[in-house]
């Protein structure tokens, strides 16, 4: 059982070995980022310990004692954080200008022809096509026949190639009988 004689007050302890422990955990390779941190928790694990000081070695001993282990489990922790970021895959790069404008358009073409399909159709097409489930997973969840499933699906497919057929048709044609006017020539003025 400690004295209670022997255990000092913390903010005595703090005032009188702070610079210590600092100086202790920056010669323990701390990066310099973390040293005041490092340093807090060195004293709030004194905080928690501070009556199992008995006094058979010095405070400042077991300190550092404390010190050491702190950096060393913060060693350990960035060590497996960095271990885990490494783990992960990089996210993916960030679609350029042209390939946002692109998907945008794309999902406001399936959005136009979704809004025309019928919902029988829409439905199906909607849980194949895009959610990406099997043709029985869809049956169930509609509560429908598989066969009507895939009867809705292939005439939703098809509506749906006429329709972007249709769409890129309509943008890329060329303009009919369409003259440009034209400046009149230097020689035509005089």
């Amino acid at each position: 059982m400690p004295n209670a004689e022997r255990i000092p007050p913390l903010h005595d302890v703090f005032r009188e070995h702070a610079d210590f422990v600092w100086r202790a955990v920056r010669r323990l390779g701390a990066p310099d980022h973390a040293i005041d941190d490092l340093v807090q928790e060195v004293f709030v694990v004194l905080h928690r310990r501070l009556e199992q000081f008995d006094g058979r070695v010095s405070l400042r001993s077991w300190l550092y004692v404390l010190t050491r282990g702190v950096v060393s489990n913060h060693r350990r922790r960035t060590r497996r954080e960095r271990d885990r970021l490494r783990a992960v895959e990089p996210p993916p790069p960030r679609p350029g200008p042209d390939e946002a404008l692109a998907a945008r358009d794309a999902a406001a073409l399936v959005h136009a022809f979704l809004s025309e399909l019928p919902p029988g159709k829409r439905a199906v097409f909607e849980l194949c096509d895009i959610e990406g489930l099997s043709g029985t997973e869809t049956a169930t969840a509609l509560g429908i026949p598989v066969n009507t499933v895939y009867s809705r699906l292939h005439a939703a497919r098809q509506r749906f190639r006429a329709f972007v057929q249709d769409r890129m048709s309509s943008t890329t044609r060329p303009a009919r009988n369409r003259e440009v006017p034209r400046e009149p020539s230097p020689r035509s003025q005089s």
